[in-house]
Formats: structure tokens, sequence, C-alpha cells
């Protein structure tokens, strides 16, 4: 059965930007999958991003317009 994420509101014809703060124990790569309703999350509607070790990290990612005013998000550490 397929994992059902809730959408949270964002405002539709406008550049975001996501910010996470993280800690982890290893060193890599981390994404975020974004997607509006009627559509999920794949490969070209993603952003990657490098992941250190060790404290808190804080990663400020760009995010493109929706068309929609809705959107879900699956962050991938």
């Amino acid at each position: 059965m397929p994992v059902r994420r809730p959408f949270v509101a964002v405002p539709a014809h406008t550049p975001l930007w996501l910010t996470l703060r993280l800690k982890t124990t290893q060193t890599g790569m981390g994404q975020v999958f974004y997607w509006t309703p009627g559509h999920g999350p794949v490969e070209p509607a993603s952003v990657r991003f490098p992941v250190r070790a060790g404290g808190w990290v804080d990663v400020r990612l760009p995010i493109p317009p929706f068309a929609a005013d809705r959107a879900a998000f699956r962050i991938d550490p």
C-alpha cells in the first residue's frame, strides 16, 4: 500500500527556499522530492545536497515554483 503524505499549503507560482536542520553520523548525499496533487515523487522533481557528519547543519535548498497551491515533500537522508 502506498504511503500517503500530507500536502502543505504553498504559494503558487512563487520560487521557494526549503530550509532543513539535519544531524547525521555519516557523510553523504541527501535528496528532497517535491510534487503536487495528482503527481508523485520523481527524480526530475527533486534536489540533492551534500550532508556532512557531526553536529547540526542547516541546509537551504531552492524549490521551483508550483502551479498548484499545495505540495508534498519527501526527505531522503
